[in-house]
């Protein structure tokens, strides 16, 4: 017996980081706002807040975006950005929340931290992601 996946699994409604669903390409690294991504990297999700990390690695920076059902639409923009001062900076840097190369992303729903590894700092970040402490993601 065939099995159909349109009758178990639903059907996509949005696409982040494009405008429909016949748009293509990427966006080159200094096309900068809530809404670009140059390549999309690593991703997480914390699941209870409903946020989806996506790293945007040649702009050194994590894009939050809000998942809520509600909300999502074609050509989101994202909420928060980690490792920059905003949505239009993306210069590699060191320091408490500066990237040179983000890698990989790990979320821990217990404690809400966001673990970022630098793959040109050789180290990695820890940030406490709280969305009860929106300004502790900076």
């Amino acid at each position: 017996m065939a099995c159909s996946l349109a009758n178990r699994y639903p059907v996509n409604n949005c696409r982040i980081d494009q405008p429909d669903f016949t748009s293509t390409g990427r966006h080159p690294a200094n096309d900068l706002s809530p809404k670009c991504l140059a390549r999309i990297g690593a991703r997480t999700i914390d699941e209870e807040g409903q946020r989806l990390f996506v790293v945007d690695s040649p702009n050194n920076r994590i894009l939050v975006f809000d998942i809520h059902q509600d909300g999502l639409t074609n050509d989101l923009e994202a909420v928060a950005v980690i490792g920059q001062p905003d949505f239009t900076s993306g210069t590699p840097g060191i320091g408490p929340a500066k990237f040179s190369g983000v890698s990989c992303l790990a979320y821990d729903p217990v404690l809400k931290r966001l673990f970022a590894a630098d793959r040109d700092n050789h180290l990695v970040l820890v940030f406490d992601v709280d969305p009860k402490q929106p300004n502790r993601m900076k």
